[in-house]
């Protein structure tokens, strides 16, 4: 088990994760990254452009790991269905 930080990023700016989360690899951590895309355009959706938007995934020293780009869909779209989420 590893922590992994999720930090949000978009266009010139990034929304750090300073908790991360405990998972086995980096196959969860993707999964992970799509169930919280999912859950931010569901709750944010009607407000925000996701084209820009990305979750870094980066280990405790920052080091990048993976990059999970936002689709540019709506909630249930490919994000959901690819994290095994019904609504």
């Amino acid at each position: 088990m590893s922590r992994l930080f999720f930090h949000f990023e978009y266009k010139g700016g990034r929304v750090p994760d300073d908790e991360g989360k405990e998972l086995a690899n980096l196959k969860e951590a993707h999964r992970y990254a799509l169930l919280l895309i999912n859950q931010a355009t569901r709750d944010f959706e009607a407000a925000t452009d996701w084209r820009d938007w990305r979750i870094q995934i980066t280990d405790v020293s920052d080091l990048p790991l993976l990059t999970v780009l936002f689709p540019f869909r709506s909630p249930g779209g490919y994000a959901a269905k690819a994290a095994g989420f019904s609504p």
